[in-house]
């Protein structure tokens, strides 16, 4: 079952001292008869979230919260949070608003139909700035340069000398309409509050990339920190050229999150250097984690991990390097009574005063050990809307971080990707290529080798069906060191997919089909198998829309079909009941039958409710009772 609160809210008012507050309350529920084995999320249960946000002199304050039925206190969730995104989308509407304004002063909006007609761009107002600030400098341009902006530029200095101010007001909007094609705001926002646009608060607010403090969800490397929630702090700024990143507290493994855990990780990491990650920058990394045994089973483990990482832009961001190299020290017993330290660890760190410092990070014994990584990305961006990217990933077998819930290791990968548009971009081609070894420190009996790839071609003509074409290779291969006897299995898959959308007479409709042709080999074993799958909806009014999937999967003396035709229908604005029903076979004989059902309705203004039910039944299968409900309510305010 769900429930949702929520206010309205109509934009941010340009007032920096209004309050406006905006929030969400949802339940969710679900109950099922059948209560499948070797999972650990339970079969019916029970989601509370909300999520408030209180917009103070322009700045949003959010906290969201989450509860589940679950046996687990790692699910709950409670979170306090500047939205960010928030932020900025009320900052950029005002530039809009701001611009708007001004381009209803006369001769601004006429020099603005100047500029479109002679200089049908994006990047037109941005060159016209830049043109601008070199004249006021006193600095030489170039003559050809000039040339294309001649006029435009001719016509401003009749304006200058003509009315001051007016032409102050269109400086102003050209500097605005530069705005709308950057990535963001940050350096501009000197400008902004200089033009009364933002208030001193969001100035320095939106230099924080993220601040969050209670269950936080911090990234600093994909090597060293990412995809685990710490409750604790966490935040990120970047302010004059300087970059700074810091979380400390509790975090619970991915693994444990559904159970109670049998011990608590104490996490810090902290991230800092010159530059952000959208511009060339050197960063430094360190992230110790230590558990606290809370079952005695279990063992507690240390782990300290440090690491640098830098990019570079070329060429007006049309190349981008960015390296990475990563070293880690992990103990996987820390009450393990034999202090003998891992070997030649003094020898790799000859400052004995950081080797006794780290030592005590990781409580150093006999099951401590130490390792590394590195990253290599090479990107390169076209003005055709070429792309390509290189990289190479080498990932120790000894390598960990605790910081993580999951990283391949014992791996050295390259990754080539290329994409490109054709005719107008009516046309996209694009492929990925990765090769992977394993065994890098031949501690294996066997070394394994990895090749995958796709190639897609997608077609979007107006007027005509989409259609793409997927093709994807995958060959593993095993080979004894000593013997070198080989085992191979590879697979090669081609997708074909068809969409449209048109009309029958005046009823909008829309097709899709997809085509699959599977072809593997395990060994010496040879097998393939084809799918399909087609969908067909037509719209009859406002009202009514009826719909048809066909699915069959087939292989060599196995077979299975199905077939499920739906209804929708809507009534009184947003509520809608849906009905479908399917009936499939097998080769066996084996038939299941089902049906679904949905009804969604708008309680009053700003609550709503929806209620899913399902039910499966089999041929050759009795005593299952497969009943499932699922219920939601959500309001606004």
């Amino acid at each position: 079952m769900v429930i949702v609160l929520c206010t309205e809210a109509d934009g941010q008012s340009s007032k920096s001292d209004q309050i406006n507050w905006h929030g969400s309350l949802s339940v969710d529920g679900q109950y099922s008869a059948y209560a499948p084995t070797f999972q650990e999320i339970p079969s019916s249960y029970l989601f509370l979230s909300s999520s408030q946000t209180l917009t103070v002199a322009q700045i949003p304050i959010q906290a969201r919260v989450f509860l589940s039925s679950f046996n687990s206190r790692t699910m709950n969730q409670l979170t306090f949070s500047i939205d960010h995104a928030q932020m900025e989308q009320s900052i950029r509407k005002r530039i809009d608003e701001k611009a708007n304004d001004l381009k209803t002063i006369p001769s601004v909006n006429a020099f603005d139909q100047q500029i479109n007609e002679q200089h049908n761009n994006a990047n037109a107002y941005e060159d016209i700035y830049k043109i601008n600030n070199k004249l006021e400098e006193g600095k030489k341009i170039n003559p050809d340069l000039l040339t294309e902006y001649d006029k435009t530029l001719e016509s401003q200095e009749q304006l200058q000398k003509y009315d001051p101010n007016s032409y102050g007001d269109y400086e102003q909007y050209v500097k605005l309409k530069t705005l709308d094609g950057k990535d963001n705001l940050r350096n501009d926002m000197k400008w902004l509050e200089d033009n009364k646009i933002v208030n001193s608060y969001e100035r320095f607010w939106y230099s924080f990339e993220s601040i969050q403090i209670g269950t936080t969800h911090p990234f600093l490397s994909k090597y060293v920190l990412s995809s685990i929630p710490v409750n604790g702090y966490y935040f990120s700024i970047y302010n004059r050229g300087l970059f700074l990143a810091a979380t400390n507290g509790l975090a619970v493994p991915y693994q444990n999150r559904l159970s109670n855990p049998g011990f608590t990780r104490q996490v810090k990491a902290y991230k800092g250097g010159i530059g952000n990650t959208k511009t060339s920058h050197l960063h430094i990394i360190y992230m110790n984690a230590k558990d606290n045994k809370i079952i005695d089973s279990i063992a507690a483990m240390a782990n300290s991990v440090a690491g640098i990482e830098s990019g570079f832009f070329l060429f007006d961001k049309r190349i981008a390097i960015k390296l990475g190299a990563y070293g880690d020290v992990i103990t996987t017993d820390i009450e393990n009574s034999d202090q003998f330290f891992a070997p030649n660890f003094d020898e790799v760190v000859a400052n004995v005063k950081i080797s006794n410092w780290i030592a005590d990070e990781v409580n150093s014994n006999s099951t401590t050990s130490y390792d590394y990584a590195y990253d290599f990305q090479l990107k390169y961006k076209g003005d055709q809307g070429t792309r390509a990217k290189f990289g190479i990933e080498h990932v120790e077998p000894g390598y960990q971080s605790l910081g993580l819930s999951y990283l391949q290791r014992d791996i050295h990968r390259y990754r080539l990707e290329l994409s490109q548009p054709l005719f107008n971009r009516k046309i996209r081609v694009s492929a990925k290529i990765r090769y992977d070894q394993d065994n890098l420190n031949g501690a294996k009996s066997n070394q394994s080798t990895n090749f995958n790839g796709i190639l897609k071609i997608n077609t979007a003509f107006r007027g005509k069906p989409k259609i793409g074409i997927y093709y994807m290779p995958n060959i593993y291969q095993s080979a004894n060191n000593e013997s070198r006897e080989k085992f191979i299995h590879q697979s090669h898959n081609l997708n074909i997919l068809l969409s449209h959308s048109y009309n029958i007479g005046r009823m909008p409709s829309f097709s899709n089909f997809t085509a699959t042709y599977h072809n593997y080999q395990i060994g010496k074993y040879y097998m393939h198998s084809v799918s399909s799958l087609l969908y067909q909806q037509i719209n009859v009014n406002s009202k009514i829309a009826i719909g048809i999937r066909a699915i069959y999967r087939g292989a060599p003396d196995l077979y299975y079909w199905s077939v499920e035709p739906d209804l929708l229908f809507r009534f009184k604005g947003m509520n809608s009941i849906t009905i479908s029903m399917r009936y499939g076979s097998d080769h066996l004989g084996n038939e299941k039958m089902g049906v679904n059902a949905s009804l969604s309705l708008r309680i009053i203004k700003r609550i709503f409710w929806r209620t899913t039910l399902m039910e499966n039944y089999y041929s050759t299968v009795t005593g299952v009772n497969d009943l499932m409900i699922r219920t939601s309510i959500v309001a606004r305010w």
